[in-house]
């Protein structure tokens, strides 16, 4: 498996003065990073393709549905501008050559409706995400769906949930994202988790319970890495954490307490950590 770093752990928006990071994460054993793509035009992205490149690292990207572009909503106008707003995510993707996109892509995080959700919604998610499923494997970019759990979303909450959306999506290019937080608080086992999952999922997140470093929370990484040899599972597995102090992402997770020192203490704990399970 390939080992990543999410680059929230410094930013939700990759500038220039981020990219002296690139080579200390080479140095530590990561092959690759994380992207975050909420932001910026193509001229930025072409130069952080190449700060990531002359690192040595490869990436992968991640985004998300955003309220007022909203693939499920029931304004056709606000639906189409959620397929074009990640179809320009997975453009600026292909610009740093990541080979998948991940996230909450199928709904907003946050907004819900205050009902269960409806097969119309079901339908228009799978409807929209075929749709940029087609768009990104032009690109040869993966798109993995990512599902949160029920205080972020309403939409799809379990590994059951998102393999039946996959499956009416029914696309070869879409797939799913596990990320160990969210299944923590919404699966009754891990591993029976990871199996339901097996053939669809295509990007992993190992992202502790509370949020910080890795091995500091409640969740069983050595479990989790287990169920994914056990379903032939050989690709991406990175690592999340997030930047408390950042305004934009507290408000955004709902931070309010510190977390670690330093990111330091993340990326070199957590890929030491994660590595005694490979």
């Amino acid at each position: 498996m390939k080992i990543a770093i999410n680059l929230f752990l410094w930013t939700s928006f990759v500038s220039e003065e981020y990219f002296y990071i690139f080579e200390n994460l080479k140095a530590v054993g990561y092959d690759g990073v994380e992207v975050p793509i909420f932001s910026g035009d193509e001229g930025h992205y072409k130069k952080l393709a190449k700060a990531i490149k002359n690192a040595g690292l490869a990436c992968t990207a991640g985004s998300a549905c955003l309220p007022d572009a909203n693939i499920i909503s029931l304004d056709a106008s606000i639906r189409q501008k959620g397929i074009d707003w990640l179809k320009h995510v997975s453009d600026l993707a292909s610009i740093i050559d990541a080979d998948v996109l991940c996230g909450p892509l199928s709904c907003p995080p946050g907004i819900f409706s205050g009902h269960f959700p409806t097969s119309q919604e079901k339908t228009l998610a799978a409807d929209g995400l075929r749709e940029i499923g087609e768009h990104a494997q032009s690109l040869n970019l993966k798109v993995s769906v990512e599902y949160l759990n029920h205080f972020e979303s309403y939409l799809h909450n379990t590994m059951a949930d998102t393999v039946a959306l996959v499956r009416q999506v029914d696309h070869p290019n879409v797939g799913i994202h596990l990320d160990t937080h969210h299944a923590h608080l919404e699966e009754a086992s891990m591993t029976d988790a990871i199996h339901k999952g097996a053939g669809y999922i295509n990007h992993v997140q190992v992202s502790e319970s509370n949020r910080g470093p890795l091995g500091n929370g409640m969740i069983n990484f050595e479990e989790v890495i287990k169920g994914l040899k056990g379903i032939g599972y050989d690709d991406w597995i990175s690592l999340e954490a997030f930047n408390y102090k950042d305004p934009d992402i507290r408000k955004a997770l709902f931070l309010w307490r510190e977390l670690f020192k330093t990111p330091e203490e993340v990326y070199m704990g957590g890929i030491k950590y994660i590595k005694q399970f490979l």
